[in-house]
C-alpha cells in the first residue's frame, strides 16, 4: 500500500512538484522534497511572527483556509490554522488524538533546525522584536558528523504554538 504511493511520490516527474489548484496562471509551483506542515491555532498572529520575528518570506497563501507556505534561505515551511469549522463544516485535520488546540500545545518532542544566513542579526531581531520568543542564548556549539566536527552558532527560538526553531549557522 505505502510502496506504490511513494513510487509515485518520488517518480522523476512529480519529485519536488506541486500545482496548486487555485493559482489563477496555473503554474507548477517547486517545493523541496520534504517540507513541514505545521498547525497553528491563529495563522494571522503565526504569519506576522513568522515574517516579523524569524524573517521568513511568504511564496504563497490562502487566507480563506488559514495556511501559508513560507520561505527562508532555501528552507520551506507551511503552516496550517485548525479552526473548529470551516465554511460551516467541520475542517479536516490531521490530529491523531484529542490534543489541546491552544496556543503552546503543539511542538512538544521535536525542535526544527534551519541553517540561516547571518545569524547574529537575526538573534538580535528575535531579542528586539519578541524577547520572550528566545528559548536557548546564542552559543557556539560542535557536533561530530562523521569524520569531520561541524561548529556553528545556534539558538532556539520558540513561535507563538509552542514550537521550537533552532537556527544555525556554520563557523567552520
Amino acid at each position: 500500500r505505502g510502496t506504490s504511493r511513494a513510487k509515485f511520490a518520488n517518480s522523476p516527474e512529480h519529485r519536488g512538484t506541486r500545482t496548486q489548484r487555485d493559482d489563477p496562471t496555473n503554474q507548477q509551483i517547486k517545493c523541496l522534497p520534504v517540507v513541514p506542515e505545521l498547525y497553528c491555532t491563529d495563522a494571522e498572529v503565526t504569519k506576522r511572527f513568522y515574517m516579523d520575528v524569524f524573517g521568513f518570506t511568504i511564496k504563497y497563501e490562502r487566507p480563506e483556509e488559514g495556511f501559508v507556505f513560507f520561505t527562508r534561505d532555501g528552507a520551506e515551511i507551511m503552516i496550517d490554522e485548525i479552526p473548529k469549522t470551516k465554511e460551516g463544516k467541520e475542517k479536516r485535520a490531521w490530529l491523531k488524538g484529542k490534543e489541546e488546540l491552544e496556543p503552546g500545545a503543539f511542538g512538544k518532542g521535536i525542535n526544527w533546525q534551519w541553517d540561516v544566513s547571518n545569524i547574529d542579526e537575526l538573534f538580535k531581531k528575535v531579542q528586539a522584536v519578541e524577547p520572550s520568543a528566545v528559548f536557548m542564548d546564542m552559543e557556539t556549539a560542535s557536533y561530530r558528523a562523521g569524520d569531520t566536527q561541524v561548529v556553528q552558532k545556534q539558538f532556539i527560538a520558540t513561535d507563538p504554538d509552542g514550537y521550537l526553531f533552532r537556527f544555525c549557522e556554520k563557523v567552520n
